[in-house]
């Protein structure tokens, strides 16, 4: 995942909190219309999320939970990567639960985990220069995941809470899951790996929305919507075709991808292929 927008975020607060909702308000109306794997547009309405009450409740870190054991090379020991490490922890808790379940294939955790700061001026992960890297990505050859928390964590974090830290590094697990999974190679488009990474963080929230996270909980109401506002946020800019490399999606198909991995599970990411990319995809005009 390529983080686009690098404006400072003192800049971003208004649109995060103002403009973005009201999109996002726009696209999730759109979205009640049926699509194919999601069971119907009732599902997906003014009092349903994907058959879940809509509610009002806290969203975020729970309190009173310990902190994860993991632990992040070059980590400065500050708050930002404490909640990257335990938004890490609740995603590979979630994946050893339901990548036997559902694919019959058992879930080892990454190798490790990188924290570093964009705004260095030297530093190497996976080869490459991290400064000025506004980046979270995942490094198939290393098996790890590497975030930004000199610029990337801290933007979103202000702009649009904790839980779209969380948005972004179960996108990164995802890459892991299709690895683990062996459905990509190097001929796999770029929107298909970020189509269904987008689509694997729908199934991690759907498990947090139901309760399940240790560490985090997520209304389906204000908490859902600041996640679907962060995939809006960090969607591809304007004129960038599907078929460009690096290319995610614009705000609707990673709004759409999220939703298919909310209502129906990781077998309806999994089934994310060219083929069905390009039946749905949105292109610019």
């Amino acid at each position: 995942m390529t983080f686009r927008n690098r404006r400072a975020v003192s800049s971003r607060r208004a649109f995060a909190l103002g403009g973005v909702a009201l999109a996002v308000a726009a696209l999730l109306a759109g979205c009640t219309r049926t699509v194919a794997g999601t069971g119907g547009a009732e599902r997906w309405s003014a009092t349903k999320v994907a058959g879940l009450e809509i509610t009002t409740g806290e969203s975020g870190p729970r309190g009173g939970v310990p902190d994860t054991a993991l632990v992040a090379d070059g980590s400065d020991g500050g708050e930002l990567d404490r909640l990257a490490r335990n938004a890490v922890d609740d995603v590979q808790r979630y994946w050893a639960e339901e990548l036997p379940a559902t694919f019959d294939r058992r879930f080892e955790p990454v190798t490790r985990l990188i924290s570093y700061d964009s705004t260095a001026s030297d530093g190497t992960v996976c080869g490459t220069s991290t400064a000025g890297a506004v980046n979270a990505f995942y490094c198939s050859r290393e098996d790890s995941v590497a975030w930004d928390r000199g610029q990337l964590l801290p933007t979103l974090d202000d702009s649009f809470g904790p839980l779209a830290v969380v948005a972004v590094l179960a996108h990164e697990l995802g890459h892991a899951v299709q690895f683990r999974l062996g459905s990509v190679d190097a001929r796999t488009s770029s929107i298909v790996k970020e189509q269904q990474a987008d689509c694997y963080a729908g199934n991690l929230f759907r498990w947090v929305a139901e309760g399940n996270a240790p560490h985090f909980q997520l209304s389906t109401g204000p908490g859902l919507n600041q996640i679907l506002a962060t995939l809006f946020f960090i969607r591809d800019g304007a004129g960038t075709g599907f078929d460009t490399e690096g290319a995610h999606g614009n705000a609707f198909d990673r709004v759409s991808a999220f939703q298919f991995g909310f209502g129906d599970g990781p077998a309806r990411c999994a089934r994310i292929d060219e083929a069905e990319v390009r039946r749905r995809i949105t292109q610019p005009a």
